[in-house]
Formats: structure tokens, C-alpha cells, sequence
């Protein structure tokens, strides 16, 4: 796992996803409750508890650098606007990794 990877972790039920931020961090959606959710980050250990932690990969060409993807994390960072549908981990992290929402 290297900084700017888009991590994902398997539940029974769905899937969780976060960005690498380097150092020990990932940007994630998360929170108790849809009313209290945020991006924010966790220390990577944190997110690895939740389950089994792979790297989604992307065809050459479809993904913004390593530096741009954190950069749009950090740009989010503490945004509330969680929806299930329209606005949720993955929706973040996809964004963070295409630009492209």
C-alpha cells in the first residue's frame, strides 16, 4: 500500500473505502450514525481493523497522480454532507482517485 492508494476493506454486507495518506494515515467517510458522518482521518491501523484491506486498482491513464488524489482528500477533510445514496465513502474516494465524482 503506498500514499494515494484507494484502500477498500470487505464487510459481510458491502465494502468500506478510504485513501492513503502516507504516514500511517487514511481519509475515510466514516463516523457513528448517518447524522455524524465525516471525512477524516484514521490511523491506518484503525482502518485495517474493520476487516481484510485491499488496493483497488485502475487501468493506466484513469487515476490522478499519487499527490493530486491526497490533495483532493485533504480538500474535503471534516465535510458532513454523507449521503448513502448520493455522497458516501465511495463516492469520496473514487473522486479523490479520478476527479471524477
Amino acid at each position: 500500500m503506498a500514499r494515494g492508494d484507494r484502500l477498500v476493506v470487505r464487510y459481510p454486507w458491502g465494502y468500506h473505502h478510504g485513501i492513503n495518506l502516507g504516514e500511517g494515515n487514511v481519509m475515510e467517510y466514516g463516523g457513528e450514525g448517518e447524522d455524524c458522518m465525516s471525512i477524516r482521518r484514521v490511523p491506518i491501523g484503525r482502518f485495517r481493523r474493520r476487516g481484510p484491506v485491499f488496493v483497488r486498482r485502475y487501468p493506466p491513464g484513469e487515476m490522478l497522480d499519487p499527490d493530486e488524489t491526497v490533495r483532493l482528500a485533504w480538500a474535503r477533510f471534516r465535510e458532513q454532507r454523507y449521503d448513502l445514496f448520493n455522497n458516501n465513502c465511495e463516492h469520496f474516494a473514487y473522486w479523490c482517485k479520478t476527479g471524477r465524482h
